[in-house]
C-alpha cells in the first residue's frame, strides 16, 4: 500500500484536524449571520413617538439644564448643571430601565433606543 513511516500520521491528522477546521468556519459564520441579522433588527426599532411629544425629555432633564448628551451603546449620558431638576422617577416611567446619578451627569440606560433618544436630546440643545 501507500502507508508509509510518514504518510500515515499525516492521513491520521488530516482526518482530525480538516473536520475541526470545517466545523469553525462553519460555527464562525453562524456566528456573523446571527449577530448581523440582530444588527438589522434592532436599527429598525424606532422610540415611540408618544416619549417625544411636548419636549417630554427635555422637560424630565430639564432643557436650559442639559449641558452634553453622549451616547455609549445602550446608555445615554446627560451632562446638566443642577442634578436636582432631573426627575429620574419619570425617566424609569418613559422608558429608562436604570437611571445613575453620578456627580453632574444622569447615566440612562435606554436598551435599543439609546440613540434616538440622545438624537433628539442633542438636537433640542442646538434648537
Amino acid at each position: 500500500m501507500f502507508l508509509t513511516e510518514w504518510t500515515a500520521p499525516l492521513i491520521l491528522a488530516l482526518c482530525i484536524v480538516v473536520p475541526i477546521v470545517i466545523l469553525a468556519i462553519v460555527a464562525f459564520i453562524i456566528a456573523l449571520v446571527k449577530r448581523s441579522k440582530k444588527m438589522k433588527l434592532s436599527k429598525g426599532v424606532k422610540v415611540k413617538e408618544v416619549e417625544f411629544e411636548n419636549d417630554l425629555y427635555s422637560e424630565l432633564f430639564g432643557i436650559d439644564n442639559i449641558l452634553s448628551v453622549e451616547c455609549e451603546m445602550s446608555r445615554v449620558t446627560v451632562e446638566v448643571k443642577d442634578i436636582d431638576k432631573v426627575n429620574t422617577q419619570l425617566l424609569q416611567e418613559r422608558g429608562a430601565s436604570g437611571v445613575l446619578l453620578v456627580g453632574n451627569k444622569v447615566k440612562c440606560n435606554f436598551k435599543e433606543n439609546a440613540e434616538n433618544v440622545a438624537k433628539y436630546l442633542k438636537g433640542q440643545i442646538e434648537k
